[in-house]
């Protein structure tokens, strides 16, 4: 009562919790469908170590269903898509600044130079995975491309572009000022659906999650073992901050640390991850 606990090998024998003969087999084929996952993520996929930790972890797990890495590989590909159309909204948004020699209007240049920011923050946002920083993107820089269309539509009905003989007819210089603000809002309209292929994999992964009375459980069952409590592949190489106490893997205490689950041995909150060396 009260003491480690035990579990039988093949010989009978009485052995505690995570060191039973097939242990290390298990460990080995855990780690290796992890690499071999991750390999197939890298060759498929860009820059994925500039990924933050609370998507990065979930990525990096070996045992997801199908179901859950199908999720994984649609964010990533979501991802890819944004990088390039946020490129694009880059190139078009300096390209904008040119409509200023159409409309001798400070709003060109105030809407092109935030436009361009936003575009930035979108790159951004997709290259680490920010569903924060994605949402500003998309929410402003449809919103404002959208605002100046119709600003720019009212202007012409109301007659404020005048052609002369030796200029384009109004329509024409109306399409120039236009467009690029008009493909900028297409742009970036694409970023939503990254937003919510990041918000059904966060929702999926906490679905699927271990509960903290499990966590709590399984801790205590590998105490005395260098053994990571969650995925039992890993050694124990983080301590969670402020306590201090060791019990999982890096990948799998940022994990824990994202879903806003307590240390699984004195239930203080986790406000910050660090690696150990040892």
């Amino acid at each position: 009562m009260g003491g480690p606990c035990m579990q039988q090998n093949k010989s009978g024998n009485l052995l505690p919790f995570g060191s039973s003969d097939a242990a290390p087999q298990r460990k080995v084929d855990v780690l290796r469908k992890a690499v071999f996952m991750r390999a197939k993520l890298r060759r498929r996929f860009s820059c994925l170590h500039r990924i933050r930790p609370e998507f990065a972890s979930i990525f990096d797990e070996s045992a997801h269903p199908d179901e859950m890495q199908r999720a994984c590989e649609e964010v990533l590909a979501r991802r890819e898509h944004v990088l390039w159309t946020a490129g694009l909204e880059l190139v078009v948004a300096a390209m904008s600044f040119l409509g200023f020699d159409i409309r001798r209007s400070p709003l060109v240049p105030c809407v092109s130079s935030t436009l361009l920011l936003l575009a930035g923050i979108g790159y951004h946002g997709a290259l680490v995975l920010s569903q924060a920083e994605t949402v500003v993107h998309t929410l402003l820089s449809t919103s404002i491309a959208a605002a100046i269309c119709v600003n720019f539509v009212i202007e012409t009905l109301a007659g404020t572009f005048e052609s002369t003989a030796s200029m384009p007819p109004v329509w024409l210089l109306f399409a120039a000022l236009v467009l690029p603000y008009f493909i900028l809002m297409c742009l970036a309209a694409t970023s939503v659906f990254l937003g919510l292929a990041m918000h059904d994999l966060r929702q999926m992964s906490e679905e699927s999650s271990i509960s903290s009375e499990e966590l709590e459980t399984q801790a205590e069952r590998a105490q005395g073992q260098d053994v990571c409590c969650v995925c039992a592949a890993e050694r124990k190489d983080a301590a969670l901050v402020p306590c201090g106490h060791k019990a999982m893997c890096y990948r799998c205490s940022l994990q824990v640390q994202s879903r806003s689950l307590a240390c699984p041995i004195c239930r203080e909150t986790i406000s910050q991850v660090l690696r150990v060396y040892e």
